[in-house]
């Protein structure tokens, strides 16, 4: 299973090596917001999910 990261007021980072991340937003049962943030580091490249909390 994915790790899954909470959304907070603050900048999205990459957990892995804290740099800014690109993402793609989808809304789910009109209830939660899910972020898909792909890491903008070209040596980290990492893929995440954020959610609503």
């Amino acid at each position: 299973m994915k790790e899954l990261y909470v959304l907070s007021d603050q900048p999205t980072v990459c957990p892995l090596c804290g740099s800014r991340t690109a993402f793609t937003e989808e809304e789910v049962d009109n209830t939660k917001l899910i972020q898909y943030h792909s890491c903008l580091n070209l040596s980290c490249l990492f893929r995440f999910t954020v959610v609503e909390d």
